[in-house]
């Protein structure tokens, strides 16, 4: 009769730390863990050495020295096929899910984490994953998400925008949150990560809530512990929001996972079943577009649900298909568990980690962002406002989706180069109708080919010449704009007359003036034709704005 097995938890580390090197060297190891043991596919609930290969082989076909022993310093080993690495930022190329869309969710006035994000010149789109804050004032915070969401390999501009849930920095749709503020993807020999996380440093003035969409607030961060993680009777169940496959839950079943060169920085997440999923699909816990999202456990605590984070999602395992495709036998590939469910893990980064490297190699000593219940705004300091004209004054504070306030002077104010609405921009459809109703009048196509032909340069004299910033802040220019941008939503409203007493097509003239005496020589000469073009459209709502520009009123065709 063989003696039960309980070693102590910290000799099974001892012996781990010990022989992992060596584990390591073996050909075709990839991760040594710890974590349950899995025999004739049931757990027994026992906490092993876990050493995760390329493909399992036949013991006679294994030399001796490359064989895995049962036992090592009486501390059991269980062998998994895993390990390699499948970054998980952008959409793939087709055939592993179902649905390739991504989510286009858009939180505002205050951004929450588990949501789109997506760099300037980035390779893909990843997850906003959480927020993370100085200790003492929480609303001095960074976005969370990695690295290889703004760069896969090389240094990034510290300039390097991020936006949510786009890159679109133009005039009318800015979703630009902050720029690139710290970390970096170090990638061992054997492609174990290193290191994979980066910060966002969001702009002066940006709202947010430390929330995770679909889970709730945040309450800290915690440590999964490797005596939490082998009994079946007692799962460590997790959940994460990312922007790809949305809100999906696991079980963690490994932990302090040791790659060549980069010791217990690995938590792996086994997927739970996903109703979405149909028959035959492999299960997801993380796909491409998940990149960046959080690790969450919720705990029971008292009369309600505390959410913390235990991790950063990177990556994924290859699914069978992917293995069977680089050249790998299927002879060699592990059977299906009885359910006949592909399960793919998920690769999980330590928060307690990150946040250790973003103090020792960046000098940022941050903490995950909480809060005390849920839609608790912060606020990062320092945004700069532009007043709003007397004419909007009153409609604009009386709009509950107004995101500005009320300055020192007392006039009332408006976030500069930022959306002045809650919900940001119109939704796409309805932008793309108002471009249609433009483009179905000659005076429409007249501003829509000029908008074509020269956003680049308009953009770029409004951003960067101060005289053409003056001009299109106290000018009205962006005030209108905003407000027109509002009427599609709303079309009830009316365009206010007069900007700070001034008509608005004596407003649009100035704006002119200034544009063509600072823009090239095409600029100043496509200008005049529309001086001449457009009407007054002040005192209007959308729908006679849209008359006053050529389109014919809906009783008439139907006339």
């Amino acid at each position: 009769m063989s003696e039960p097995y309980n070693p102590d938890p910290a000799e099974i580390r001892r012996v781990k730390q010990e022989t992992e090197e060596r584990l390591l060297a073996i050909p075709g190891v990839n991760i040594v863990a710890l974590g349950g043991k899995t025999t004739g596919g049931r757990e027994t609930g026992e906490l092993v050495i876990q050493v995760w290969v390329d493909v399992k082989r036949p013991l006679e076909d294994i030399p001796p020295e490359e064989r895995i022993p049962a036992e090592i310093d009486g501390v059991k080993t269980d062998v998994y096929v895993g390990g390699d690495i499948v970054l998980v930022v952008d959409p793939p190329k087709g055939g592993l899910v179902r649905d390739g869309s991504m989510d286009d969710y858009r939180p505002r006035p205050a951004l929450v984490g588990g949501v789109k994000c997506q760099a300037e010149g980035g390779p893909g789109e990843g997850t906003l994953g959480c927020f993370v804050s100085d200790p003492a004032d929480v609303s001095i915070a960074y976005g969370l998400t990695n690295q290889h969401v703004f760069r896969l390999t090389g240094i990034t501009d510290p300039n390097t925008k991020m936006g949510q849930p786009s890159n679109s920095s133009s005039t009318c749709c800015n979703d630009i949150i902050g720029t690139y503020g710290g970390g970096s993807r170090i990638v061992t020999p054997q492609d174990g990560t290193a290191r994979d996380e980066a910060l966002i440093k969001l702009l002066p003035g940006t709202q947010f809530l430390a929330q995770v969409a679909e889970i709730g607030y945040i309450s800290g961060s915690k440590t999964v512990l490797d005596t939490e993680v082998h009994d079946p009777a007692n799962p460590y169940l997790v959940r994460k929001r990312g922007a790809r496959t949305r809100l999906t839950g696991g079980k963690v079943i490994s932990v302090q996972g040791s790659t060549a060169a980069n010791p217990d920085n690995l938590i792996i997440v086994e997927p739970s079943d996903n109703p979405g999923r149909g028959p035959g699909e492999p299960l997801f816990f993380d796909a491409e577009g998940d990149s960046g999202s959080v690790l969450i456990r919720t705990v029971r605590e008292g009369v309600e649900d505390k959410h913390y984070v235990v991790g950063l999602v990177y990556a994924r395992s290859s699914t069978r298909a992917e293995l069977l495709a680089k050249g790998v036998p299927a002879s060699s590939l592990p059977p299906l568990p009885a359910d006949g469910i592909e399960r793919v893990k998920g690769y999980v980064l330590p928060i307690a980690k990150i946040l250790k490297r973003f103090a020792d190699i960046e000098n940022v000593d941050v903490v995950v962002s909480t809060a005390s219940a849920l839609d608790q705004v912060h606020t990062v300091p320092g945004g700069t406002t532009v007043a709003v004209p007397e004419e909007m004054a009153a409609r604009l504070a009386g709009d509950p989706a107004f995101v500005g306030g009320t300055g020192g002077d007392g006039r009332v104010r408006a976030p500069l180069a930022r959306s002045w609405y809650a919900q940001g921009r119109p939704p796409d459809e309805l932008l793309a109708a108002f471009r249609a109703q433009l483009a179905a009048t000659a005076v429409g196509r007249q501003l829509l080919a000029f908008w074509d032909t020269h956003q680049d340069e308009l953009l770029r004299l409004v951003r960067t010449d101060r005289r053409v910033t003056i001009a299109w802040h106290r000018g009205g220019g962006a005030a209108v704009l905003q407000y027109l941008l509002r009427m599609i939503t709303r079309p009830e409203l009316v365009l206010p007359e007069t900007i700070d007493g001034v008509p608005v097509l004596d407003c649009a003239h100035r704006f002119a003036d200034v544009l063509a005496a600072r823009g090239g020589t095409a600029l100043a000469t496509d200008l005049e034709p529309l001086r001449a073009a457009v009407p007054d459209i002040g005192g209007r709502t959308l729908a006679e704005i849209m008359i006053a520009l050529g389109a014919v009123p809906e009783e008439a065709g139907h006339a």
